[in-house]
């Protein structure tokens, strides 16, 4: 089912958990019109993605590979998918690429984005090929907190490692006190699997290394 939202709604899309599909109504502009195909399309095609570019600051948005609309001038969210647990996550632009939020947690990436309208889920085209993201920005931050790896989340990055993993890349940092007197903020990177939730490495400074191996 395809519905539009007023004038004032952010989105350029929005995919619904329930299956339905809505285009924000930007004005009778060309833009505007391909858009809305797009969502008639999604809605009662047997096709089911979009695919965002950024082309130095070009920005597209196709359906299944075919004519292309340009959206570079929309500095809201392009595309809001809405998940089961009454989330959302949201994709805007951002530098040379996008940014993907979901609650609290953005990262960035440099790679086109894909989302499946009838399944709510992303994935991302690399050099070598679609990688799924089964696992989510939120996700994978909120184990690294809980587990302990770092305090807080200064910022990430949604990359390709040589062999071909997509990784979230996160800046963190780790609140530690020595004898309830000095307190410390340490750097610390983490590399966390999008496919598997895996934490694949953790960059610490090599003293503190060594201290939090005393301390255990």
């Amino acid at each position: 089912m395809r519905k539009h939202l007023s004038a004032f709604a952010a989105a350029l899309l929005t995919f619904t958990s329930g299956g339905e599909v809505y285009w924000n109504v930007l004005g009778m502009t060309d833009s505007s019109l391909e858009v809305k195909k797009i969502a008639d399309n999604l809605a009662a095609g047997p096709s089911t993605s979009v695919l965002l570019t950024n082309d130095n600051g070009q920005v597209f948005l196709s359906y299944d590979g075919s004519k292309n609309v340009n959206v570079s001038g929309y500095k809201e969210d392009i595309i809001e998918v809405e998940e089961k647990s009454a989330g959302t996550i949201s994709i805007k632009v951002a530098d040379s690429g996008f940014s993907i939020k979901q609650r609290d947690v953005t990262v960035n990436t440099s790679f086109p984005i894909k989302v499946n309208s009838r399944e709510n889920k992303l994935s991302v085209e690399t050099a070598t090929g679609e990688k799924f993201l089964a696992v989510l920005p939120y996700e994978a931050v909120t184990q690294i907190i809980r587990t302990n790896i770092v305090s807080s989340v200064v910022s990430g990055s949604l990359i390709e490692k040589e062999e071909g993993e997509v990784v979230y890349a996160v800046d963190g940092e780790k609140q530690i006190t020595l004898f309830n007197i000095f307190s410390f903020a340490i750097p610390i990177k983490v590399e966390i699997s999008a496919t598997t939730g895996t934490v694949m490495n953790v960059d610490q400074p090599l003293w503190y290394s060594v201290v939090d191996f005393l301390l255990v």
